[in-house]
């Protein structure tokens, strides 16, 4: 299977088809709509809620999170700009530790935020898809030197992303359309007959009918 934009847009097609995927993903696009801002405290934690449920992200405080989430400055202003370091101030800072007294780092979570707020400029950060683009790009050839490949840093996992975007010619601008797209793809890709629920069989089922068996 060729990374192109019929690829990306046919496996986000899939993910928004998904009967449990899809309806998260429209639950959390529609409460994003009704409360767009970061204002009150009920706001932001009502969010946050929905996120770690829906997307299963562990957040083990939500209250401490999103009083957090609620002090930093100008956070709408830098989300509507599309500015990276806004990752870095949700995901660590906010106090909340193991029982070993280490900050807990939820990156994910804040880029799953981030995205909901602003789909155009976030890509969402994703263990499995970032091994899929690791593969691509050492694979390709695209990048070498394991520094480059440190995605906990947004934006190497930002850079990343895009790079491959454009060594494919895939032009969607949409994060959350090539998001999707990804993640379909690298769930696939990764297929695990002996460790794969039904969610998982539902999307290489499709995949094969959209793509054929050879895909």
């Amino acid at each position: 299977m060729i990374l192109s934009n019929e690829s990306i847009t046919k496996c986000q097609d899939i993910f928004l088809r998904h009967p449990r995927y899809g309806l998260s993903d429209n639950a959390i696009e529609k409460l994003l709509k009704a409360i767009p801002l970061n204002q009150k405290i009920e706001d932001v934690l009502l969010k946050t809620t929905v996120i770690k449920t829906l997307y299963s992200t562990p957040v083990f405080d939500v209250i401490s999170l999103s009083n957090h989430i609620l002090s930093i400055k100008n956070i709408d202003d830098m989300l509507s700009k599309g500015e990276l370091s806004v990752v870095d101030k949700i995901r660590l800072g906010h106090g909340i530790k193991s029982k070993g007294g280490k900050e807990y780092d939820f990156y994910s979570f804040a880029t799953k935020y981030c995205s909901l707020h602003n789909p155009s400029k976030y890509p969402i950060y994703d263990n499995m898809v970032s091994d899929f683009i690791k593969n691509i790009l050492l694979s390709t050839g695209m990048i070498k030197g394991k520094k480059l490949l440190d995605f906990k840093i947004y934006d190497l996992y930002k850079k990343a992303i895009d790079t491959i975007l454009e060594r494919f010619g895939v032009t969607i601008k949409d994060y959350k359309k090539i998001d999707m797209g990804l993640w379909v793809l690298s769930k696939y890709f990764y297929k695990n007959e002996l460790d794969s629920n039904k969610d998982d069989f539902w999307i290489y089922q499709e995949i094969e009918k959209v793509f054929g068996h050879n895909a």
